[in-house]
């Protein structure tokens, strides 16, 4: 299980959170406005997110992230 979290952050930034308990993926506010300004729609807003989380997903699946 992969909890997806919002911070509040104008730092463009993503990244994933592994432990043995717990797997996050993070993004911030200053990221999903940044791409939200640049998609010239909302399919490549959704695609560009997708892209994203999947991007964050292999390290968590890879486990090469700095544990919490």
């Amino acid at each position: 299980n992969v909890r997806l979290m919002v911070e509040d952050n104008a730092t463009v930034n993503a990244f994933a959170i592994g432990s043995l308990r717990s797997n996050r993926i993070v993004l911030t506010t200053g990221l999903l406005a940044d791409i939200h300004e640049q998609s010239s729609s909302y399919k490549s807003f959704t695609a560009n997110i997708q892209a994203v989380i999947a991007h964050e997903m292999s390290h968590l699946v890879n486990r090469d992230f700095f544990p919490a």
